[in-house]
């Protein structure tokens, strides 16, 4: 629903108010492992770059754990963690090296984690 509404009307009304090349900044609060913030990170890409090209996204995760938020900015999950995502988007955004699958960096780079207690 993200990606069909809210979003989008968001970015027309930057636009609106003269915001040629806006940026949107979305916050994962308790981001852990990185799962959520690399799959917001896929999804800006797949379904909302497309239409507004000129947009700038950023993802901020944050966490409480330094050791979470470590494994985080890594981006490598094992089989159990991407093994709901569709084969298209597996094959276009994680390299699969030493037995674990990784993003690439054209989602990592949209993506900062940080420590936080919420």
């Amino acid at each position: 629903m993200l990606e069909h509404v809210i979003l989008p009307d968001l970015i027309r009304s930057k636009i609106a108010k003269g915001e040629t090349s806006p940026t949107i900044t979305i916050w994962s609060a308790a981001a852990s492992s990185g799962e959520e913030a690399h799959t917001i990170a896929i999804i800006l890409t797949e379904k909302i770059k497309p239409m507004f090209p000129n947009v700038q996204f950023r993802i901020i995760g944050t966490d409480i754990s330094n050791a979470m938020l470590n494994i985080a900015r890594v981006g490598a999950y094992k089989n159990y963690a991407i093994k709901h995502v569709p084969p298209e988007i597996l094959a276009k955004y994680f390299i699969l090296k030493d037995n674990l699958y990784h993003v690439v960096d054209e989602i990592k780079s949209m993506v900062s984690f940080h420590n936080l207690n919420l």
